[in-house]
């Protein structure tokens, strides 16, 4: 079974997806009903969550590897970067920052990674065992996301990396 995981469209439309247990990206072409399969060069990386960015390039998460890949479809070249201290990423998102945040559920933390310098910023929750999932831009251009372990939802400010929790 490939589990598939977390959809998201492209600036030209086509759908991709993660194959966590394929160890591969999907794109799916709606006008022509084609699919292009990707390999991710780390073995059992188990792609998870994926997003593009405004050129076409495709970042996903490697949560068994704790690294972020960069595919160009054009090419199917992938880059991948180490996620520092984070063992587990999940949920890429581009914030109002430019960087790309995502969460980590075991390593308890909302992370950036500087797609520029390949720098990674770690950002802990403060609640133990919180489980942070998840991660959408929202009002005040904040970083909002929800914390599975504790039934909280968090906030995070891109710029200074404040976080608060909000009890449900």
């Amino acid at each position: 079974h490939a589990l598939p995981h977390d959809p998201a469209v492209d600036p030209q439309g086509n759908v991709w997806l993660t194959l966590m247990n394929a160890n591969k990206l999907a794109r799916y072409d709606p006008r022509t009903h084609a699919w292009k399969l990707f390999s991710v060069p780390t073995a059992n990386s188990g792609p998870h969550g994926l997003t593009a960015d405004g050129e076409g390039n495709i970042w996903f998460t490697e949560n068994r590897a704790g690294k972020i890949g960069k595919l160009d479809p054009a090419s199917g070249k992938i880059v991948e970067f180490k996620t520092s201290t984070v063992t587990d990423p999940h949920t890429p998102i581009f914030g109002p920052d430019g960087g790309l945040w995502f969460t980590a559920e075991r390593s308890n933390a909302v992370s950036r990674l500087d797609v520029r310098s390949g720098a990674v910023e770690v950002h802990r929750v403060p609640t133990e065992h919180a489980l942070p999932y998840g991660i959408v831009v929202g009002p005040g251009r904040a970083l909002w996301f929800c914390e599975f372990g504790s039934n909280k939802l968090g906030r995070i400010d891109p710029t200074t990396g404040r976080m608060k929790e909000y009890e449900g």
